[in-house]
């Protein structure tokens, strides 16, 4: 389910004329933020984060409230798709300049992106032009995470992980503390495949971030308008 907030926010305008054929010099002309700091406190309202008004890292401010900031420097438009969540990307011109955008929507053509105060419908061409595929964004880290899940781990993360692929799999919880063994990989793996992830069986952000949405559909984490 979308929140509303990610819905007002990426809503378009009536009567919303053809996407954009974005280019630099259209980058470079509107007020888009040149911080990634500033992208990320952008960002953080869609999520329902309340980031403090100082000057203060803002991903160390969201690790406060128990969210994660995740980058990618290569995850491409597949994998964006995939996780269907809004987040950060960085445009950049032939000389190396670089902007932060907000991508709030996808269709099979378009992107919705947010430069600083504007909000405007790109065509995916033209933003392959300008995006080398990175990709950053908010995610809720399960109690006790503090590196990625591997077999053979135990304690309140693997816990965590065990009873949400029980829940997808629509079995009740293990009561026990869990265990990663060879089972519980073997059921990460097909959810990963299922997810279209890379099914190595290593739970890391973004396979949380789909174990969050498939076993809770009452988070309401924002999602990608279409």
């Amino acid at each position: 389910s979308r929140s509303n907030g990610a819905s007002a926010a990426a809503a378009p305008d009536a009567g919303a004329s053809a996407p954009l054929f974005l280019t630099a010099a259209e980058v470079l002309s509107r007020s888009a933020w040149r911080s990634e700091a500033e992208a990320w406190r952008e960002l953080a309202p869609l999520w329902g984060i309340a980031l403090p008004d100082s000057g203060a890292d803002p991903c160390a401010a969201a690790q406060r409230a128990q969210w994660q900031c995740w980058r990618s420097a290569s995850a491409g438009l597949p994998l964006v798709r995939q996780l269907d969540r809004p987040g950060l990307i960085t445009l950049r011109d032939e000389q190396g300049r670089s902007a932060h955008a907000l991508l709030l929507a996808l269709t099979p053509r378009a992107a919705t992106l947010r430069l600083g105060r504007d909000t405007i419908d790109v065509t995916l061409v033209s933003l392959a032009n300008l995006w080398q595929g990175d990709f950053a964004t908010y995610w809720r880290a399960p109690d006790g995470y503090s590196t990625i899940l591997l077999p053979g781990m135990r304690g309140r993360a693997v816990d965590a992980l065990a009873a949400q692929l029980a829940t997808v799999r629509g079995e009740p919880a293990p009561t026990a503390p869990a265990v990663f063994d060879n089972a519980l990989r073997a059921h990460l793996v097909v959810f990963q495949r299922a997810q279209g992830l890379v099914a190595d069986g290593r739970a890391g952000p973004t396979t949380f971030m789909q174990l969050a949405r498939a076993a809770d559909s009452a988070q309401r984490e924002p999602q990608l308008l279409r």
